[in-house]
């Protein structure tokens, strides 16, 4: 792939049309310096091509988070289960997602985690044991009753 995309004249709609990579987070550094475009710049012009694609009824598949974006989302999730600034912040820089595209892509992230527990509770009727630590002290009684509970 990067040697044709060394020569190409279009790197960019090669890489999503040609080798079907719709998102480049783990690519970033190589279509940068092959382009000499920014991330911004990169990633606007792929949100096009998905934009269009999406047009013509062409299914685009979701982002798939790499381990490590995975690995930091979880364990800044375990923390608190909300995406404050500082926060958000962080997992810009230990994940490279962009911030102003991404910053909707983090806190839907963290939206999903708080959904998925929810689910798990209402079908259960109670916790499940599987579950985090964090979020059964969270629900616990004494926090949902304190005057800092957030919901």
């Amino acid at each position: 792939m990067w040697q044709h995309l060394k020569t190409s004249k279009n790197v960019l709609w090669d890489f999503y049309y040609i080798y079907e990579q719709r998102w480049a987070h783990i690519y970033m550094d190589q279509l940068m310096e092959l382009t000499g475009k920014t991330e911004r710049q990169i990633s606007d012009i792929l949100q096009k091509y998905r934009a269009l694609d999406h047009q013509q009824g062409i299914r685009v598949p979701i982002q798939k988070y790499t381990p490590t974006q995975t690995y930091y989302l979880k364990k800044a999730y375990r923390e608190s289960r909300y995406a404050g600034r500082d926060k958000t912040t962080y997992l810009v820089q230990k994940t490279r997602l962009l911030r102003n595209q991404n910053f909707f892509q983090i806190s839907t992230w963290f939206s999903k985690q708080r959904s998925d527990e929810a689910l798990k509770i209402s079908s259960t009727g109670s916790f499940d044991l599987k579950m985090e630590k964090s979020t059964a002290e969270y629900f616990s009684i004494a926090n949902v009753l304190s005057d800092t509970f957030k919901y």
